[in-house]
């Protein structure tokens, strides 16, 4: 089974912005980074709890495609949910080498003032 973050879990952890991800990873109707997505009979990809809302709200249609849709025509997208994980983890393991590069920059210039030559 694939790991699920949720959307709070994800724009809670440092050096990871949602609004930096791919346009496959984010949600076909709001566009913000999936946490739970969920993959349409026509192709498209949603964020589970965005869809029900626009399913309640609009009705029985894909926001897409216009055409009929229904919740349970839908089903988890554990691929595009892997997806993001690796997303996730990539951006997290940029931000920690970034973070480093900035600590040692400051352990360098720090050193330099102390001891000029």
């Amino acid at each position: 089974a694939v790991k699920r973050l949720g959307r709070n879990d994800i724009s809670s952890l440092r050096g990871v912005d949602p609004a930096e991800a791919p346009e496959e990873l984010r949600c076909a109707i709001d566009g913000k980074l999936l946490g739970a997505p969920v993959l349409s009979p026509y192709g498209h990809v949603f964020e589970e709890d965005t869809l029900k809302q626009w399913l309640t709200t609009c009705g029985s249609v894909c926001p897409i495609t216009g055409k009929p849709l229904r919740e349970e025509d839908c089903r988890a997208d554990a691929t595009t949910q892997q997806k993001v994980l690796d997303w996730v983890k990539a951006a997290r393991a940029s931000y920690k080498i970034k973070k480093e590069e900035r600590r040692r920059l400051r352990q360098a210039e720090m050193a330099e003032q102390e001891d000029p030559v």
